[in-house]
């Protein structure tokens, strides 16, 4: 076995090996090695055979024990004077016989085998010609058969290895990498861990071969680690099934019929005779991972003397347990201390799921309805807490006929409903209906129907598991809290933001609240003329400018993004003085790559401008956009939009060049241009009967503003 561990008896089954040739009797001197690992110590080993193998003779026995063999008479013997001048000098030379009487001709080593192999076979037959060549040849040849696969397998390996040394001078990085990750594999049983282990000491031993390697010092101490986690795994492997005390209790215990003792520790754990065998997860035995077949039965027997007593202490445990132990995962399971005691599945409506309780069969039908009672009464009170505002919103008498049909929706949606799919509804809804669902905390939103407290990150992540277990979908983990926005996910289905409390908006996924409250701001602003966007736009969506602008663009804006100079203020100023003088050298070099630049770009714009890439800034510019509500389907719109951005960036007042002049006195009558032949957008009232642009979704308030 290879192993060196504490026996006290060894046994053979046979006294016979394959020794690579023939089928043979063990030497006494390999009988008494192999006995020789009983007894390696502090106490005395013994040794025998087992009723399949014939009896030791007594001369063999008596030798083992005395350690008296036979003394050596001869030594294997192979010539070390080699002659490289050509590829028969150096087979000749290896094949050379003592002159000794004492050495006797070794047997024709694999590696004698493998070059003249090598050296037959085209096309390295016509390429070994210089000793150099035939030098390195022989040197490959002389890689240890650790893998044992056949002698063609080694020839081949040994041949790929000749030829990347003979070509490159070198073993490539990356095949090294290839051959030594695919051995770096723990699993699979005795026989596959030894095949690996075999193979790793290939290469193992080419990495001490310095002048074929880039780094030989890097691939010792890889293919050394891979041999230690092998032979670990492997020790341990064979010690589980020759050594395992566990085993030896248990089949032992089953076989004769004993009583085995078991016992249980504080942290579920059972123990038969000081060996664990599994432990009380929940309501639950799970025996160790190491478990084999032949230990489930009698462990399965063992563990029943004390699992029927703890079934009832730890039922009545849970069923005392307040509410703040109990939890439930991503996946449904309601957990206590850490362990699995149900899960829920869909019921009949996604307000009242079902439970299965997660009990063995053997805790008897008491214990599993125990249990089911008290998690019923667990996620009854969870989903009245959670959706507290929902349900007392369910129970009100007061809304009635359209009203309650909302309510029933904001209900079944536990909390968010996205405004298209109740447009209609919303539109007929009376204002006294509207503050009756206010009164319970409803908002009406541009974009969403929602309750402010469902937004929070525990009924959030109730109603997206409530929904899954109602649809049988999978959806994706509920956001981090206190995140407003968030990247989209791949893959998720499309009702995924809405159940999260989120609206997708190109790239990102916005909040619902929040989004409302850039609804708000934008409202304030000239959405057809064009506007910045403010600090305030940015800080409550959480954005940068040029993620801003992705969003804006989902919601129907269009823009124009360029770059202006910075203000900088007194005390900046002196800072970046001094930072200037400091790195004065390094700065003039920067500048003259900067005015290369900056004179290409005006040469071949032809502009007063300098555009930059959007992922670079010069020191003191910055990049803005310009929004504007209004799909650009001609030039006349670019061309406006581009002087908006122009205004901006020169400081142009209203009524400079290129500006639509207001009539004196009143600033939402704006007149036509007598330069321009475009009607005015907003006309008199009493000339045309109309407040304003009847395309203005926020005519009402354009209005109402006027009359203020």
């Amino acid at each position: 076995m290879g192993l060196n561990l504490d026996l006290k008896h060894v046994s053979f089954s046979k006294l016979y090996k394959f020794d690579g040739k023939r089928e043979r009797k063990l030497y006494p001197t390999e009988i008494g090695q192999i006995a020789g690992r009983a007894g390696r110590f502090t106490k005395n080993g013994t040794f025998g055979v087992t009723g399949e193998a014939e009896n030791l003779e007594p001369t063999i026995a008596a030798a083992i024990e005395k350690s008296h063999f036979p003394q050596i008479k001869f030594l294997q013997w192979r010539n070390s004077n080699l002659n490289f001048t050509s590829v028969t000098g150096l087979i000749q030379s290896l094949e050379q016989k003592p002159t000794n009487e004492n050495f006797v001709k070794a047997d024709e080593g694999i590696d004698l085998k493998v070059f003249k192999t090598l050296s037959e076979t085209e096309p390295l037959k016509g390429n070994i010609n210089s000793v150099k060549d035939i030098k390195l040849l022989w040197e490959v040849c002389q890689i240890p058969d650790f893998r044992k696969i056949s002698e063609f397998d080694h020839s081949t390996l040994l041949k790929e290895i000749f030829n990347f040394l003979k070509n490159d001078g070198i073993l490539p990085d990356y095949w090294l990498h290839d051959q030594i990750k695919r051995l770096n594999i723990l699993e699979g049983n005795i026989d596959a861990l030894a095949k690996r282990l075999a193979f790793i000491r290939t290469w193992t031993f080419v990495s001490y071969k310095k002048s074929w390697l880039n780094d030989s010092l890097k691939w010792q101490g890889e293919t050394r680690l891979i041999e230690d986690k092998l032979s670990d795994e492997l020790h341990k492997k064979l010690t589980q099934r020759f050594v395992d005390q566990r085993t030896s209790v248990l089949v032992k215990g089953l076989k004769q019929r004993e009583n085995l003792v078991a016992e249980i520790n504080d942290d579920g754990e059972i123990f038969v005779d000081a060996q664990l065998i599994g432990r009380l997860v929940g309501l639950k035995f799970e025996t160790d991972k190491s478990t084999s077949k032949e230990e489930k039965k009698a462990i399965k027997a063992a563990a029943g003397v004390v699992l029927g007593p703890q079934y009832h202490l730890r039922s009545e445990k849970i069923y005392n347990t307040s509410d703040e132990k109990f939890s439930i995962d991503e996946n449904g399971q309601i957990k206590w201390d850490n362990a699995a005691i149900g899960k829920l599945k869909m019921g009949s409506t996604i307000l009242t799921p079902s439970i299965i309780p997660i009990v063995d069969v053997e805790a008897g039908p008491k214990i599993v309805e125990k249990l089911q009672r008290r998690l019923d009464h667990f996620i009854q009170r969870t989903i009245e807490n959670q959706f507290e505002p929902l349900l007392k919103m369910k129970e009100d008498h007061n809304l009635v006929g359209l009203s309650r049909g909302i309510a029933f929706r904001l209900v079944e949606a536990l909390g968010v409903v996205p405004r298209d799919e109740v447009a209609e509804d919303i539109k007929s809804l009376e204002q006294s209906e509207r503050a009756n669902l206010r009164r319970h905390g409803i908002r009406f939103g541009q974009f969403t129907i929602f309750n402010q407290l469902m937004l929070k990150p525990a009924p959030t992540k109730l109603r997206l598991l409530l929904h899954s277990l109602m649809s049988g979908r999978s959806y994706p983990a509920p956001p981090q809290p206190g995140l407003v926005s968030i990247p989209s996910i791949p893959g998720a289905p499309s009702d995924y933001y809405s159940k999260v409390g989120y609206r997708l908006l190109g790239s990102r996924a916005l909040r619902v609240d929040m989004l409302e409250r850039l609804s708000d701001l934008l409202r304030t602003q000239n959405i057809w003329r064009g506007f910045e966007a403010s600090v305030d736009m940015l800080s409550i969506t959480g954005l940068t400018l040029d993620q801003f602008a992705d969003l804006m663009h989902s919601l129907g804006y269009v823009s124009e993004r360029d770059v202006r100079k910075k203000a900088i203020s007194e005390s900046e100023t002196s800072i970046a003085s001094n930072k200037k003088d400091m790195e004065s050298m390094l700065e003039e070099k920067t500048l003259e790559k900067v005015s290369s630049k900056v004179e290409l770009a005006v040469s071949e714009t032809n502009l007063e401008k300098i555009k930059l890439p959007q992922t670079h800034l010069e020191d003191g510019m910055e990049a803005f956009y310009i929004f504007k509500y209004k799909k650009m389907n001609n030039s006349k719109d670019r061309k406006k939009l581009s002087a908006k951005v122009l205004q901006i960036k020169t400081g142009l007042s209203n009524k400079g060049d290129g500006a639509e002049p207001f009539e004196k006195g009143n600033r939402r009558k704006r007149v036509k241009n007598k330069n321009s032949s475009r009607p005015s957008v907003i006309e008199d009232k009493k000339k045309t009967g109309r407040n304003v642009d009847p395309h203005n979704p926020f005519a009402a308030l354009l209005e109402l503003k006027d009359k203020l």
